[in-house]
């Protein structure tokens, strides 16, 4: 009996052993993954989903939240990347600026503040107005202050010509014509603010300086006659220029090219000029002699351009809209762009931008009011953060010829 009885228990020892295996091993269908932390069971699905809704972003990595999407422009405005974003290949965003440095080896780590890239910049004929036309052209006027006046609360014209730069290259116009720019002289800093910011713009822009032009007025470094007219590469063809000095006041002249536009088939002129200001010559006569002045330059606008030719008048013309000197300009079939813009930033004061009413028209006129802030220092208002005490102004204008 006890052989038998050692038999069963043996067999009652070895099913047993049999269940508990059988017991102890996992389902098919069941989740035993582990996670980063060691673990174990993975999220549901559903948890997933939570988890991406509490963080506010999509089931992509990285990506961010779709409320954010709006803000790209302001985040440009506010880190200084600027315009750089949307332009196309080429255009050096502020960190390409920064890591390739100047020539001179003084450019600083600037910011744009106050700047608002969806109203302005040449984004190649798009709708700058938003009334669903396209411009033609985009000309742009900028009274540079290139003497030295830091110590008035203007950073010295070497620091300045960045700023310059950076809104040149932002909003890239089509024209530009400028105005105060100097040579190296000892009222300028010995800083050269034309051969510098011609050196600048160099890839982009071909120019016309009225220093090298027949008929320049001496003495030749007059910062009023700092003129430099610039245009876009391959598409203008320069077909003649001059300069003029005024019979009113000698050391006073106006700049002017006739151009070619091969994108539009259109030729037209340009000129540049700076009016006597009421620090220039006797107060009282100022407003007298700049109307003497718009006679002059209105009489070669309809020798040069009669009804059919268009214009780009660039300049500081120190006049204000009461004066007669603006009348005697916005007379015949010539016009400020400001006034008759289909949409309008703002006054720019004594700068303005005539053009040929009878065969062009204006978009949009716009005031730029970016200022800039050297990197490290704190924004404090100060008018040394802009770029000049004159705003650069840009009518985007459409030819109907």
């Amino acid at each position: 009996m006890t052989k038998i009885k050692r038999l069963v228990i043996l067999f009652v020892l070895v099913v047993m052993t049999l269940t508990t295996a059988a017991a102890c091993r996992p389902r098919d269908d069941e989740d035993i993954s582990v996670n980063a932390g060691g673990k174990g069971s993975a999220l549901r699905n559903d948890d997933t989903a939570d988890t991406d809704a509490d963080s506010g972003q999509t089931d992509t990595a990285g990506d961010k939240p779709a409320a954010d999407a709006g803000d790209t422009d302001n985040a440009d405005a506010d880190t200084g990347a600027a315009d750089s974003a949307k332009k196309p290949d080429g255009h050096k965003t502020d960190t390409d600026a920064k890591d390739a440095g100047n020539t001179n080896g003084e450019k600083p780590d600037t910011v744009i503040k106050n700047s608002d890239d969806t109203d302005g910049g040449n984004t190649g004929g798009d709708d700058p107005g938003g009334d669903g036309r396209e411009y033609s052209t985009s000309c742009m006027s900028f009274n540079v202050l290139a003497y030295d006046t830091h110590d008035v609360g203007y950073d010295e014209p070497r620091v300045r010509i960045n700023y310059i730069e950076k809104t040149i290259k932002k909003y890239d116009p089509d024209l530009i014509g400028t105005q105060e720019l100097m040579g190296p002289v000892a009222k300028n800093d010995n800083f050269d603010s034309v051969g510098e910011l011609i050196k600048r713009l160099s890839s982009a822009y071909d120019y016309c300086c009225a220093l090298d032009d027949k008929g320049f007025p001496l003495p030749a470094l007059n910062i009023s006659n700092g003129f430099v007219i610039f245009y876009k590469k391959g598409r203008f063809e320069v077909k003649d220029r001059g300069c003029k000095a005024f019979n009113s006041v000698k050391n006073k002249c106006y700049h002017w090219v006739k151009f070619y536009d091969k994108q539009e088939k259109v030729t037209f002129l340009m000129t540049n000029t700076h009016f006597s200001s009421n620090y220039s010559v006797d107060p009282d006569s100022a407003p007298m002699i700049r109307d003497r002045q718009a006679a002059e330059l209105l009489a070669f606008w309809k020798k040069k351009c009669g009804e059919k030719v268009p214009l780009f008048a660039t300049g500081d013309y120190n006049h204000q809209k009461k004066e007669q000197a603006y009348a005697t300009l916005s007379s015949a079939n010539f016009v400020s762009s400001r006034d008759v813009a289909e949409n309008n930033s703002g006054n720019s004061g004594v700068d303005y931008i005539y053009i040929n009413g009878n065969v062009q028209g204006c978009h949009k006129y716009y005031k730029v009011e970016d200022t800039f802030e050297p990197a490290g220092v704190p924004d404090t208002g100060l008018a040394k953060y802009k770029a000049s005490d004159h705003n650069a102004i840009i009518a985007y204008c459409y030819y109907d010829l």
